[in-house]
């Protein structure tokens, strides 16, 4: 975008520069060329100018765009188009914002509904409580374990003298 507005700027002055030199052509050739320096010692440059203005001066093309040129009209198409433009920017810069305000709002929102220390505390108090849970079901649990191992390691009278109490 900033290309884009130099760039018109580049040309407008471009373009600019080139209309007032059109308008003064006929003061200058009115002017008395007064020969500060001998011809043979203006050097390339100066030739090089001399050759340009002449041939600028001869252009019938040049005399037919900037005959008629207005500066108010140029300043009014120029003015538009920068108008567009800003308007342009104004409306992306507008969504980018309301980007970041919406962006803003739910990291505030996240903040304010942040419950990070109570729920640890809540984890930490049910980890508690399963733990005292746990611990009486694997007291249960050893018990029956112990039970099991023991008739395990009893010998084999023991075992069907104990069924048949059971019957």
């Amino acid at each position: 975008m900033i290309d884009l507005i130099l760039a018109i700027i580049f040309f407008g002055c471009t373009i600019s520069i080139a209309a007032i030199a059109a308008r003064k052509m006929p003061a200058l050739e009115q002017i008395e060329r007064q020969p500060q320096i001998s011809e043979n010692k203006i050097g390339v440059a100066g030739q090089a100018r001399h050759w340009v203005v002449l041939r600028i001066k001869q252009a019938p093309l040049f005399k037919k765009w900037f005959k008629d040129f207005s500066y108010t009209t140029f300043l009014q198409k120029l003015l538009s188009k920068v108008r567009v433009m800003m308007i342009r920017l104004e409306n992306k810069t507008s969504a980018y914002l309301e980007k970041l305000r919406v962006q803003a709002k739910e990291k505030q929102e996240a903040a304010v509904n942040d419950n990070y220390w109570s729920d640890i505390k809540n984890l930490i108090k049910n980890k508690e409580i399963v733990k005292r849970r746990t611990t009486a079901a694997a007291r249960r649990t050893n018990i029956v374990v112990e039970k099991v191992a023991q008739i395990k390691s009893e010998p084999a009278r023991q075992k069907k003298n104990r069924r048949k109490k059971a019957q």
